[in-house]
């Protein structure tokens, strides 16, 4: 009777998608330094400039995109304290008072996603202008 082959487990490195160091590729700036070690340091002055601007950007991304998800989380509240209310809304409040209550918070929403949204597009911008530089 003939066995079926079994299939070998295989080791976790190649699992994970990762080469055996025999196989690792060698550094961009190693590969052009056995060029001419003058062309490295145009590399490694984008590298600096690349990541300095991603660290600097990383960190207004997160202060915007904090306070659109606040404005969110506003608009959410009084749109759904409207609705959950809207019995006693329509008997004893100014109609104009709660369109203007809970259209503020819309605004300032608005505004506050446009802000990170410009944000987005300053990072597309200067990343493609650094990665055409490069």
């Amino acid at each position: 009777m003939a066995r079926a082959r079994t299939v070998r487990p295989a080791s976790s490195r190649h699992c994970l998608g990762i080469a055996p160091p025999a196989r690792l590729p060698r550094p961009a700036a190693v590969m052009i330094a056995a060029f001419d070690l003058w062309l490295v340091v145009p590399l490694l002055a984008w590298l600096a400039a690349y990541v300095t601007y991603n660290i600097a950007l990383a960190r207004r991304v997160a202060v915007a995109s904090e306070k659109s998800s606040d404005a969110r989380s506003m608009v959410t509240g009084r749109v759904v304290d409207a609705y959950t209310n809207i019995e006693t809304v329509k008997l004893f409040a100014d109609e104009k008072q709660e369109e203007g209550y809970v259209l503020s918070a819309m605004r300032r929403h608005r505004l506050r996603l446009q802000r990170f949204l410009r944000l987005m597009t300053e990072m597309h911008f200067l990343l493609n202008i650094l990665n055409g530089a490069m």
